[in-house]
């Protein structure tokens, strides 16, 4: 019985490290207000972390950078309850 918990548990760790082995890139989200009053705030944390990423060599542990880039338009979508 425990020879059969450990090769499951050895076998779902294989699935899983394979998994991340297997990217060909690092996607990484960026959300903030790019729009209205707060845009020139946002810009320029941007303008940071594009200014990080190009100082790393734009990798991460070998792998290309991809930045994704989105605008929450100084908005809460969170209506409590």
């Amino acid at each position: 019985m425990i020879k059969r918990i450990v090769g499951l548990i050895v076998t779902g760790i294989l699935l899983v490290s394979s998994s991340v082995f297997a990217a060909d890139k690092v996607k990484i989200g960026y959300l903030s207000t790019m729009s209205g009053p707060g845009a020139s705030l946002g810009m320029d944390i941007l303008d940071g972390f594009k200014l990080g990423i190009k100082h790393c060599g734009e990798k991460l542990c070998g792998l290309p950078l991809e930045l994704i880039v989105g605008d929450d338009q100084l908005g809460c979508r969170f209506q409590p309850g």
